[in-house]
């Protein structure tokens, strides 16, 4: 089924899937480091400029603190070699939960982290500044999650603040800032939540469902739209009726350069539901998400949402917690309903999996939005081989695993066999690929192999 009108496709075509072989760029191994890799982006116009970054989830009910970060990391000649671009105020130990590289200016980058807030460069990241004013940062229990900039303007920039620390059983209510906007290059940010899910709910009546923006987006066809990928949770202690929590995946759209109100744009997409043991229980959640993509197409832009859900409980002796991703969905441009785009995507059912679909953000072929790449995790109990890159060239009617053995069959000195490729992202030249990889499988909790892998 296609949902768009067919363009022609770029290099990375079906029959061109063979030709290429992963390799590994940029690894622990070389860092010295072990915090997982987060996102890596190219630069918009030069292929042979990467950067990643270094970030540790935050758990939000842990009460110890994370280990230091390992820095963000840029190369200028195709990843031959990399350089830590940390300066000043930015340290290399601040967790990076985001960064946007503004396309009509590639050397103003705007970094998003964990406690410390925004950050800026002008020159490339030779130099660093913070631009708090208003986001109330340094703040232990915040992060800068999710930030996005202007296409054609790199004044405008936009973040969204959550709530990711100072959560526990008995105050499972976060209270999230929310979304923010600057027009003057990040001196100064005014909140707008206006239209947004609740971002804070009182837990005094055993039920709390709040939302964040954990993902946002802007098509470069049209720079005044934002959509927001809402992190929807629910926490529920009514033991006794209305047990299980539930949350849905939900979609905002902003089109007034983050002023105003934002609309919600959500049929179709799914809802998360616990499941639930019945008995024991002391606190149960839901939480569904997702993480956004967007491409301009003649007349419009399409957009793809990657699905991100989980549930569990805390029960008296044990805090069992499930998977529960829905996969990928499509909203095709001037459709008001989202459509799953999962056909052959495997399905994971086991103890840590119910009837989940994986799959990572997705990688959209630049001017082509029918070829598209996904990284599977989770899924190689299920499916042999499964946990690697998956791609289509019928926007996900079907994926294919045509790159199971082209380089991220097993790790290059480890052996690890499962290759989870966290983000990844075609260059807007469309002749190459990054992804954040990270390998497991053979239980031996070595890292080293883990980290920036490229095609070709």
């Amino acid at each position: 089924m296609r949902i768009l009108p067919v363009i022609a496709l770029g290099l990375l075509s079906t029959g061109a899937f063979a030709q290429y072989n992963w390799h590994p760029s940029l690894t622990n191994a070389d860092t010295g480091g072990t915090t997982p890799w987060g996102r890596v982006h190219f630069d918009p116009s030069n292929a042979n400029v990467i950067w990643a970054a270094t970030t540790e989830v935050p758990d939000p009910f842990a009460t110890d603190p994370l280990p230091p970060a390992n820095g963000l990391w840029k190369t200028t000649d195709g990843g031959a070699s990399w350089t830590q671009i940390n300066s000043g105020d930015f340290l290399p130990e601040y967790h990076v939960l985001d960064f946007a590289i503004a396309a009509s200016s590639p050397n103003t980058v705007y970094a998003g982290t964990l406690e410390h807030g925004v950050f800026k460069t002008t020159d490339g990241g030779a130099t660093w500044f913070t631009v708090n004013n208003g986001l109330g940062f340094p703040n232990a229990d915040w992060g800068a999650g999710a930030i996005v900039v202007d296409p054609s303007n790199p004044d405008n920039v936009y973040v969204s603040v959550a709530q990711l620390g100072n959560i526990d059983i008995f105050s499972p209510s976060p209270d999230h800032p929310g979304f923010f906007y600057s027009h003057d290059g990040g001196a100064n940010w005014t909140k707008n939540n206006n239209g947004l899910p609740p971002t804070s709910d009182s837990f005094a009546d055993l039920l709390s469902n709040t939302g964040v923006a954990a993902s946002l987006v802007i098509p470069s066809n049209e720079t005044s739209t934002i959509y927001a990928a809402i992190l929807k949770v629910e926490a529920n202690g009514k033991l006794l009726f209305g047990k299980k929590a539930k949350a849905r995946v939900l979609v905002y759209k902003n089109t007034t350069s983050g002023t105003g109100s934002w609309v919600g744009v959500s049929d179709g997409l799914p809802s998360i539901e616990q499941d639930d043991s019945g008995f024991g229980s002391v606190l149960r959640y839901a939480a569904a998400g997702g993480v956004l993509m967007v491409e301009a197409v003649p007349g419009g832009h399409v957009l793809f949402l990657s699905t991100l859900g989980y549930s569990g409980e805390v029960l008296l002796g044990d805090e069992p917690g499930f998977n529960q991703a829905r996969g990928v969905y499509a909203l095709a441009p001037g459709a008001t309903s989202w459509i799953p785009r999962n056909t052959g995507l495997p399905v994971v059912n086991d103890p840590e999996n119910i009837d989940a679909i994986n799959a990572g953000p997705v990688a959209i072929m630049p001017n082509n939005p029918y070829t598209l790449l996904t990284g599977i995790y989770g899924a190689e109990a299920m499916m042999p081989g499964s946990t690697k890159v998956w791609a289509t060239v019928n926007a996900g009617d079907p994926w294919m695993m045509n790159w199971g053995d082209t380089g991220l069959e097993t790790s290059p000195t480890q052996g690890h066999p499962e290759a989870n490729a966290t983000f990844i992202e075609i260059s807007r030249q469309g002749n190459r690929v990054a992804a954040a990889i990270a390998w497991s499988g053979n239980d031996l909790g070595d890292e080293s192999d883990d980290g920036i892998y490229l095609l070709p």
